[in-house]
């Protein structure tokens, strides 16, 4: 009876040992949710595999991009994507992804793309379609950096000067007594000086940007790149000068203000091209890959009107002169371009 006993004792361990090991078997088990996605590498000539997880493809919603991105199928995002960090994306070759107000990559981080043998996957940035359609806002690279922004607080308006006045004096004299009036006239001012504008910021400089498959065409905004840096930033108005004081001989107006000068073109670290067909198409006078635009200069004031002279109508004191123009930004500098193979195609008009 013992023995038996012990037996199934004996056997009822085991049983529950197989059990609970059969359940750590079960936990352990690696997962396979993912696929896998052959792409091609140009750098060394080889076919690489990219693992696929649900997290890793590019959705409609996907506005930041970090690490791997896998696009397949059509997808499009409406707003601006940014890239942080170090960021790989890859096109299969059923990928068509529409990026219409382009791909933010700051300086300091960097987007290498990468499509399968075939290299049939399209990426449209700044656009969607054959790139004759600009769709990113002004200033903004279709891939790199975006426009500085504009200065919009015109300088104040100089004040009008006061017309010119007199002051009656009496002074006594001490010793007979008697009172003597004085009249003193004062000239009239002339205006005040318009304030100059203030300067437009500095374009982004955009980070690294390298190329190693697929079909990318992209156009920058009004005056923006098609790969690089962003535009800089319009200067704001001078002030307008102030008035001249009326008066028998009218004092002359104020002069203008100066206008704020334009932002510096943001710059580019680098931009590759290794493999693949890429179409970039600066817009007006930005540049297909290069630096960004520098910004435009304010307007200077207008100088303030003379002012009025007593007796003689229609005859008034000299205006001010109008301030100057501010000086346009600089153009942004492109550090490195390379292009080792693929095709480059830019416009045709530059």
């Amino acid at each position: 009876m013992k023995t038996k006993m012990t037996k199934m004792v004996i056997k009822s361990v085991m049983v529950a040992a197989f059990m609970f090991g059969a359940v750590i078997c079960m936990r352990e088990k690696p997962s396979s949710a993912y696929s896998v996605l052959p792409y091609y590498d140009p750098i060394d000539g080889t076919i690489k595999d990219e693992r696929i997880f649900s997290g890793s493809k590019v959705t409609g919603n996907d506005t930041t991009w970090s690490g791997t991105r896998i696009c397949t199928g059509e997808v499009t995002i409406d707003t601006r994507v940014t890239v942080n960090g170090d960021v790989k994306l890859i096109l299969a070759d059923s990928c068509k992804l529409t990026i219409p107000k382009g791909i933010t990559v700051e300086k300091g981080n960097s987007l290498t793309i990468y499509a399968m043998e075939n290299g049939e996957g399209h990426l449209y940035a700044g656009t969607n379609g054959d790139g004759e359609i600009r769709l990113c806002d002004d200033g903004n690279a279709g891939i790199g950096g975006t426009r500085g922004k504009d200065c919009t607080e015109k300088g104040h308006d100089g004040l009008d000067g006061d017309p010119a006045w007199w002051e009656r004096i009496t002074k006594v004299n001490r010793r007979s007594g008697s009172a003597q009036i004085q009249i003193i006239r004062h000239a009239a001012d002339p205006g005040a000086i318009g304030g100059n504008g203030s300067e437009g910021s500095d374009g982004q400089d955009a980070g690294r940007i390298i190329i190693n498959g697929g079909v990318i065409t992209t156009r920058g905004g009004k005056d923006g790149a098609g790969i690089g840096g962003g535009a800089g930033g319009t200067g704001s108005d001078g002030g307008n000068g102030g008035k001249g004081g009326d008066a028998f001989r009218a004092a002359r107006g104020g002069r203008g203000g100066d206008g704020g000068n334009g932002g510096k073109g943001g710059d580019v670290e680098t931009v590759e091209i290794n493999h693949g067909t890429v179409n970039a198409y600066g817009d007006g006078i930005g540049a297909d890959i290069g630096g960004g635009v520098g910004g435009e200069g304010g307007n200077g004031g207008k100088g303030g009107h003379g002012g009025y002279r007593d007796g003689r109508d229609g005859v008034s004191g000299q205006d001010g002169d109008n301030g100057e123009c501010g000086q346009a930004g600089q153009d942004g500098n492109a550090d490195t371009i390379v292009i080792n193979g693929g095709t480059f195609n830019a416009d045709e008009d530059e």
